[in-house]
């Protein structure tokens, strides 16, 4: 519905599947608008969830979206185009993430090791250079985290959606793609592993 010039949505006359893809759209919209913000800005660190509890990240997760400033990075083939699956608060204070991507066209499973930082809810990592892991906003069910990635390229920003549960229409995609499959219709491109991170 269009009002004066903005757009507004109105979450009564969508149905419970088309509300929670709704929710995951505004929710990463907020992650990537924090992150070009900031890099826009003054270069200072990304706001960090208040109160972060890092118990509260701890636990199975599923992702739902990513985006970057350098999209080709989370395209096919592009080295930030993973799935986070795991997240284990460690004795240290550390976390475990746990993430899997294609290596030679084969799905591979990695562990990464965010060491915390001084400020709760920041950690950093090596990955293609240092990495700097903020966690923007969490909550029970969802989580964004914002990467900035510093080489000699310069600085990459990535914003990942992360929920508990895996997206009703993700499902729905694979079996809308087993059924054109069985049909004997060819199918490619975004579908398939990458399924459900780029609309």
């Amino acid at each position: 519905m269009q009002q004066n010039g903005a757009v507004h949505t109105t979450s009564s006359v969508l149905r419970p599947e088309q509300r929670s893809h709704a929710v995951e759209m505004k929710l990463l919209l907020l992650g990537v608008w924090l992150g070009l913000a900031w890099a826009q800005q003054d270069q200072s660190p990304v706001p960090v969830q208040p109160g972060f509890d890092p118990e509260q990240v701890e636990g199975p997760w599923h992702t739902i979206k990513l985006g970057a400033t350098n999209r080709s990075v989370i395209e096919e083939g592009g080295s930030y185009l993973c799935f986070m699956s795991d997240i284990k608060l460690l004795e240290d204070g550390n976390l475990n993430i746990t993430y899997f991507h294609k290596e030679d066209g084969v799905c591979v499973q990695e562990f990464y090791i965010g060491e915390k930082t001084s400020t709760p809810g920041r950690f950093t990592f090596e990955y293609e250079g240092k990495n700097f892991l903020t966690f923007v906003a969490t909550g029970r069910d969802f989580l964004i985290m914002d990467l900035e990635n510093h080489n000699e390229a310069g600085v990459l920003i990535v914003v990942e959606l992360h929920g508990r549960s895996p997206p009703t229409w993700r499902a729905e995609a694979a079996q809308s793609q087993d059924e054109a499959e069985g049909a004997g219709a060819p199918v490619g491109g975004p579908a398939g592993w990458a399924m459900g991170l780029r609309d």
